[in-house]
């Protein structure tokens, strides 16, 4: 089975493909429960008709959503919750009746949507290990564009871009674990006698709701480039750019996929998956390795200005991390015109980093989306092989990016916090990651608490332009209180208090 997740997707479609997932047996009633409080309902209470979705699935009596923003669901949560999770799920046929729940009806079907998430996505949060028995080809799909209109369409332009009219393009695919801004294809080619497999980074289409306000793919292009020429960093082998948006609507490149794994985010790492898995030494390790991939980037020597076209306009700062600010706040402004209105806690986080300004360090290539979900690690170990999304890259002080690494992670913990599960927080802590990058680089980063609380509201904008994006395909619904579409505004309080 093949199912496209699109956002949009029909209400219908979801419904009809949830039932191949109907949960058999308590435990695993209970470990919906809690993955679903977490990841689509324990920020806002008021989730409507998510607990019709869940009795469709076969859950009821569920507790999680009264409480209130922002409190410890480990409170209210049922007794039940603190059963073992399930380990097996069993899967059914469009055709085995027996076992697949009635229909709602159609009042039921055409009510309001859940404002975070409800069945979209909800089968996709439900960690590896505990999806024995679900299909194995699931294609998540996050655009409107259709995947066998880009297998034809990429087709036709590597035919044309080498000439050989005998070139062919397979089944296009993409990653369902990680990334909400750029669309990346999976597919395998063939061409003048070669083959391999490949990927395609194309810049999002204006109807879907852009997460950024531009999208310069010769510009991460070029850095790519940059950074695999004069630094060990791993980057992926580059073949193709095409900039002009005809082929396929949009500018995009194509460069060699790597093999490997990363870790994820949905499920998040801290729960579930191979990181989770290793012993403790293995993952310091690999804390280790991913600062080094940071350090890699800073040393990189641009004396010459030949990363000039990482500069923000002079006009927006005197300094690098000046323009950098200047720059997000074109952003927060860009995306509440978009949104139809403004976030008071984002507002309130560019007054604190105003007044706690800190004194600059000398400024490097700044990786940007510095986190360890967008480096790809050995397939059997913790090695990087690939560090990938260049799309925030800038130039700004080193330890924007350390910051940056620390704070994804705590973002992380901070939700799964809010259902009491079980995490990794002594992981990516400030000041280990500080005295480590200091180790590999000689650089003090400091502390860290600017940098953890301009990471914050940086994620807070972004957060609020994607629950915007999802508001435009009708999957998400603006709550009461704006500040709540972006998930942490507890995180963020607390990160900028005095």
């Amino acid at each position: 089975m093949v199912a496209n997740f699109e956002a949009g997707h029909p209400r219908a479609e979801c419904d009809d493909f949830a039932r191949s997932f109907v949960p058999t047996d308590q435990r695993q009633r209970n470990w919906h429960r809690a993955i679903v409080g977490v990841f689509v309902g324990v920020a806002h209470a008021s989730c409507q008709g998510l607990d019709q979705d869940l009795a469709f699935l076969g859950i009821r009596d569920l507790d999680l959503f009264n409480a209130p923003v922002g409190t410890n669901l480990a409170k209210h949560r049922s007794s039940a919750l603190h059963d073992d999770p399930f380990s097996q799920c069993v899967r059914i046929s469009a055709t085995d009746t027996e076992n697949v729940p009635a229909k709602r009806n159609e009042q039921q079907s055409n009510r309001p949507r859940c404002p975070f998430g409800g069945l979209n996505g909800f089968v996709h949060r439900v960690p590896n290990r505990y999806r024995a028995g679900m299909a194995e080809d699931i294609t998540v799909v996050k655009t409107s564009r259709q995947p066998e209109d880009l297998r034809r369409l990429l087709q036709a332009w590597i035919q044309e871009t080498t000439g050989d009219q005998a070139a062919t393009v397979g089944p296009v695919s993409s990653p369902d674990a990680n990334g909400m801004s750029s669309e990346s294809l999976f597919f395998d080619a063939s061409w003048d006698g070669r083959a391999a497999s490949l990927v395609a980074r194309l810049a999002p289409s204006p109807d879907d709701v852009p997460a950024f306000m531009t999208y310069d793919l010769k510009r991460q292009y070029d850095l790519i480039e940059l950074v695999g020429r004069r630094s060990s960093v791993p980057v992926p082998e580059l073949l193709w750019l095409e900039t002009d948006p005809t082929s396929l609507g949009v500018p995009f490149f194509i460069m060699h996929r790597v093999k490997g794994r990363v870790p994820s985010d949905l499920p998040p790492y801290s729960i579930d998956g191979w990181v989770r898995d290793l012993t403790p030494d293995a993952r310091a390790q690999l804390v280790t390795n991913s600062l080094s991939v940071l350090a890699g980037v800073h040393s990189i020597d641009i004396a010459d200005g030949s990363a000039d076209f990482l500069e923000f306009d002079s006009s927006l700062g005197d300094t690098p991390l000046r323009r950098h600010f200047a720059d997000q706040q074109l952003y927060y402004r860009w995306m509440c015109d978009g949104a139809g209105r403004s976030f008071p806690a984002i507002e309130r986080a560019f007054a604190w980093i105003e007044a706690n300004w800190p004194d600059e360090q000398p400024s490097a290539i700044s990786w940007g989306d510095s986190r360890i979900g967008n480096i790809m690690y050995e397939p059997h170990g913790v090695a990087p092989v690939a560090v990938l999304d260049w799309e925030m890259a800038a130039i700004a002080p080193p330890a924007l990016d350390v910051g940056w690494m620390c704070f994804m992670h705590r973002f992380f913990e901070y939700l799964l916090g809010l259902g009491g599960m079980d995490t990794l927080p002594d992981m990516l802590q400030p000041a280990q990651a500080r005295e480590t990058y200091g180790e590999m680089t000689g650089v003090d980063v400091g502390d860290l608490r600017f940098e953890l609380a301009y990471s914050a509201t940086r994620h807070a904008i972004i957060m609020s332009r994607l629950h915007a994006r999802n508001v435009h395909f009708g999957t998400h619904e603006w709550p009461e209180e704006p500040d709540d579409a972006f998930l942490f505004k507890g995180l963020l309080a607390e990160l900028t208090a005095d």
